[in-house]
Parts: structure tokens; sequence; C-alpha cells
């Protein structure tokens, strides 16, 4: 009896492993390659009202196709100069007096 359970607890050792093991990229998730994050961070440079940004996180959904994710903090100055008029008249309802 103790011959048998130890042989059925090392064969489900064994298949566990095997199933973890092929199933590991499904449960972790795989990044974007370096180069097409190095394109998305390229981009998020050249933007003149991403101050900076912050905890990226990457996904592969499928062949080119990936989900990306950062907070970003925004240059409110780049925002307003590029928008001149944007507040205007917003003095009331923001309850600053006028």
């Amino acid at each position: 009896d103790a011959c048998g359970s130890l042989g059925v607890g090392l064969l489900l050792a064994v298949t566990a492993a095997k199933l973890f093991s092929r199933n590991h990229r499904s449960l972790v998730g795989v990044s974007m390659p370096d180069r097409d994050l190095a394109r998305a961070v390229e981009v998020l440079k050249q933007c003149e009202i991403v101050a900076s940004w912050r905890d990226m996180k990457t996904e592969v959904l499928g062949p080119r196709k990936f989900r990306f994710k950062c907070e970003i903090v925004v240059d409110g100055a780049a925002i307003v100069s590029r928008h001149p008029g944007l507040f205007d008249g917003m003095e009331g309802a923001l309850g600053l007096g006028v």
C-alpha cells in the first residue's frame, strides 16, 4: 500500500509540474518585445504634453497585438500654451471669484 501511495503521489507531482511548465506563459503573460516597447516609449518622449510616465506594463495579446498601460504625468503648462483660451471665463464655475 505504501509503495502504491508513493507512486500515485509521484505521478501527480510529475503531472502538476508538466502542466505548470506548459501554462506558465499563460499564467504570467508575455511582455512586448523590446523593439516595440522602444517605439512606444519614443512616442511618449515626442509628445510635448507628457512630462513623465511610470508604472509601465505591457502584454502580448496576439500576433502584432499588444496591451500597453502606463500612468502619464501631464505638463499642464504645455496644454495651456497650446490652447491659450481654454480656461477663459471659468473662474466663476471653479469658485475662484472674478
